[in-house]
């Protein structure tokens, strides 16, 4: 169960790892011995590193419990939080925890204010339509006081619009793995307001609790959170549990 996470990591650093385009084995390879979060088809980037993620998150049913099906050892992860309507497809597993990500109170996805986050993982998650703000979420139920994210690029080819309009960015590629994703037959949309304001009431929030919560990613176009340098953060030794 979730609880049984609740403050296992006080006071602690981690780093949430985002799968855009400025992703990479090296960055990764830097951080292997550091606590962190990581989600959907992270695995396509195992072999270019030795790193692993500590946990492992997956919300998008659709798109990634439906071709991981049973065979989640790819993760590799210390410990896996998947979507509880999972179960009846993957059945308990020793290494899986099931959480609520919860999509109830939606009202617009395009341009959604009402989420926040949500003090209570073991109840259910706020949600902004991004495994990242549910793996920040994550983070500050663990008690870790210092969150970095990592290849959060936060740039699509396309996003929507408050109202679903699409549009066309100029970017070419959505993740790390490469690709051309321009050709809008079969192209991943950026919910840009929705997500955005996600972020937004997770800095507020970290700003109030005393949470240090910064942007490491090398590039990209989130600007919602303070920046820094991964090795600027990696050059201070990580507390200790407190």
């Amino acid at each position: 169960m979730i609880r049984e996470y609740k403050d296992c990591h006080r006071g602690e650093r981690c780093f949430i790892i985002g799968n855009g385009p400025s992703l990479t084995g090296e960055d990764l390879d830097r951080i292997a011995s550091e606590y962190t979060f990581a989600a959907n088809k992270i695995y396509t980037i195992y072999d270019r590193t030795i790193w692993r993620p500590t946990y492992y998150l997956c919300m998008d049913l659709g798109s990634i419990v439906s071709e991981i099906g049973l065979d989640l050892n790819k993760i590799n992860a210390q410990k896996s939080f998947i979507n509880w309507s999972a179960y009846k497809e993957l059945g308990s597993q020793e290494d899986v925890v099931y959480a609520l990500f919860n999509r109830e109170y939606i009202i617009n996805m395009f341009d959604y204010k009402g989420c926040k986050v949500s003090e209570n993982c073991d109840v259910k998650f706020g949600n902004a339509l991004t495994v990242t703000f549910s793996a920040i979420q994550l983070a500050i139920y663990m008690g870790f006081k210092e969150i970095y994210l990592l290849g959060v690029d936060f740039s699509y080819p396309y996003y929507k619009d408050r109202k679903g309009k699409k549009h066309y960015t100029g970017e070419e590629k959505t993740h790390f793995s490469g690709g051309d994703y321009t050709d809008p037959k079969n192209v991943c949309y950026l919910l840009k307001y929705t997500n955005e304001n996600g972020y937004k009431f997770a800095k507020n929030y970290c700003d109030e609790h005393g949470i240090i919560i910064k942007n490491l990613t090398r590039g990209g176009k989130l600007e919602v959170f303070d920046r820094d340098i991964l090795e600027n953060i990696l050059s201070k030794k990580p507390k200790s549990n407190q």
